[in-house]
């Protein structure tokens, strides 16, 4: 069995083109979102401003979300994808995050089921498996063809699957949740990462 750093790597994430980021890095204003219930009249307003997600508009479709109330943010410019450290443990993986402002912390899910960054206290952050998207089988490094593979972010414990959710009309938070699945691009950058490299 190969060891955990061999199965280890840092990667980017994107949907549809789209990088995921860590929405409150390229946002000015506050990032709050609409979860999504099975009312929507008494959806539950929550802080999006550390969650992990996507914002796929152009400057002209975030200004027309800002006039019609959809969003409360601008969007800054330059927008470049969150590096992650994809840290294997028991066939599944925990996520760290490896740029930007939030770099060293871990991402956790909240009681909504938001994929979110923030420091690793006492606790490591839960662990992930990759599946593929057209198969649906379990992925590690091994089986990714290339540097990059078309997956499934699913929570180990409970195998529940990560969806994007609408932010207005053109951005979106990762959350478990049920389908429709988000099918994510995952880019290796580097293989074979140490836990303690800075890289």
């Amino acid at each position: 069995m190969l060891p955990d750093k061999s199965l280890s790597f840092t990667a980017t994430l994107s949907s549809c083109g789209s990088p995921i980021v860590v929405l409150g890095e390229w946002a000015r204003g506050s990032v709050v979102a609409a979860h999504p219930t099975l009312d929507p009249l008494r959806a539950t307003l929550i802080d999006a401003e550390s969650a992990l997600g996507a914002m796929a508009g152009s400057p002209d479709s975030f200004e027309h979300d800002r006039e019609v109330g959809l969003i409360d943010f601008e969007v800054l410019e330059g927008i470049e994808p969150v590096l992650l450290y994809f840290r294997h443990s028991n066939g599944a993986y925990r996520l760290y995050v490896r740029s930007g402002r939030h770099m060293g912390e871990g991402v956790f899910s909240t009681s909504h089921g938001l994929l979110i960054t923030r420091p690793i206290d006492r606790k490591d952050p839960p662990l992930w498996t990759l599946r593929d998207a057209a198969s649906g089988s379990s992925v590690t490094l091994p089986q990714v063809t290339g540097n990059s593979i078309d997956v499934q972010l699913a929570a180990a414990q409970t195998g529940e699957c990560v969806a994007l959710n609408a932010l207005g009309l053109s951005a979106g938070y990762l959350a478990i949740s049920s389908p429709p699945l988000a099918s994510l691009t995952l880019e290796i950058a580097a293989t074979e990462v140490d836990w303690l490299s800075a890289s």
